[in-house]
């Protein structure tokens, strides 16, 4: 789960990422620090760094089961003539959770975060030939130029090049699909608005007391997470727009959110007695339909159960909020990709918005 750091951190976060820095500096990350790094000094650090920090300073982290497993920072420039352009700093991931995605899923979600904040031109620096570096290019950034000896390894003996790297944030949030920029707006209707609720209620009354539930695409959580909540029910939210997941955090305190794309979340490492996507699915394109569809039946438990808004019809016609086409697969297709990901069809029925829903299981013998 990604999320903004609130400030001031408490004492087990910092602990957390003084813990995730040591780590970083044994494996021989170029992060600023030499071996070996005492963990009272990487403490020492973050709390500096958190204290003095611009009020516009994001600071995001990723969290697991043992703490924060990640994290990145972005810092406002502090020239009067630059307030379109943020630094990018200090992407940490352990050893634990390498090579799972974090880094890019950080990354996303920073530079969507940087978009919601104002900022159009981010930077950053790698050590040549490392991870990062391919990381960076991969993710779209574009190389402004190589320093030769600009740092010493943690050896503190050999010296190694940096990478400069730039993104131009001109394409607006392409990771919420559109809903950053109508976030405020799309939050208030929804407020007011009860469509949806009863049949959500209803659905949930098919988990047990106290299960999970993955909710793909909750908004400010407004009303359907919240009545899941009602219900007695753990809610774990996605939502790729950042303001919506500042809103959700902000009357949810405790229940976790990921702010990130549904489809990349790095809650699909973990399982649940349900998966809700009210709303969402017919604003992603075809394949990626299909393949959340493929990871929420993976991670259901045993008779665990999915439940998603989409019109019966295969069409496509513009969002009437964000202008973006959106896509109907039709119920033939949505039944075929239900069964191709080993789930069952319970029912199919409509609320009194006219919303079509698509309820299906997961046998409860076995695993998908």
């Amino acid at each position: 789960m990604i999320e903004r750091l609130h400030l001031p951190a408490g004492d087990a976060d910092i602990r957390d990422l003084a813990r995730l820095l040591v780590d970083a500096v044994e494996s021989g990350a170029a992060v600023s620090f030499l071996a070996p790094l005492p963990l009272e000094r990487a403490e020492a650090w973050w709390r500096r760094t958190l204290s003095a920090s611009d009020p516009r300073a994001i600071f995001l982290v990723a969290r697991d089961t043992e703490g924060i497993a990640g994290t990145v920072q972005l810092h406002p420039a502090w020239a009067p003539n630059q307030p379109h352009r943020a630094e990018i700093a200090k992407l940490l991931v352990h050893r634990r959770t390498r090579r799972a995605g974090l880094g890019t899923q950080l990354m996303r979600t920073v530079e969507d975060a940087a978009r919601a904040a104002g900022f159009t031109l981010l930077t950053l620096d790698a050590k040549r030939g490392e991870a990062a570096e391919r990381l960076y290019r991969r993710l779209g950034w574009t190389h402004a130029g190589t320093i030769p000896r600009y740092a010493l390894d943690t050896d503190g003996r050999t010296p190694h090049a940096a990478v400069i790297f730039y993104k131009e944030l001109t394409g607006g949030m392409e990771r919420s699909t559109g809903w950053e920029a109508v976030a405020r707006e799309f939050a208030e209707h929804r407020a007011k608005s009860t469509i949806g609720v009863a049949t959500v209620r209803a659905w949930a009354q098919s988990i047990p007391k106290g299960g999970s539930i993955l909710d793909l695409g909750c908004g400010s959580g407004v009303p359907i997470s919240e009545a899941l909540m009602d219900e007695g029910l753990a809610v774990y939210g996605v939502e790729a727009a950042p303001s919506l997941a500042a809103a959700f955090r902000s009357r949810f305190p405790t229940a976790p959110i990921a702010c990130e794309a549904a489809e990349e979340s790095a809650l699909f490492g973990r399982t649940f007695d349900g998966a809700l996507a009210w709303g969402l699915m017919f604003l992603l394109p075809a394949d990626t339909q299909r393949h959340v569809i493929h990871r929420v039946a993976r991670a259901l438990n045993s008779g665990g159960r999915f439940l998603f808004t989409a019109p019966a019809q295969a069409f496509t016609w513009p969002d009437i909020s964000t202008g973006r086409t959106s896509v109907s697969l039709g119920a033939d297709t949505y039944k075929a990709v239900i069964a191709e990901a080993g789930l069952v069809l319970v029912s199919e029925y409509d609320d009194e918005g006219d919303n079509h829903y698509f309820d299906a299981a997961r046998p409860a013998t076995g695993r998908v």
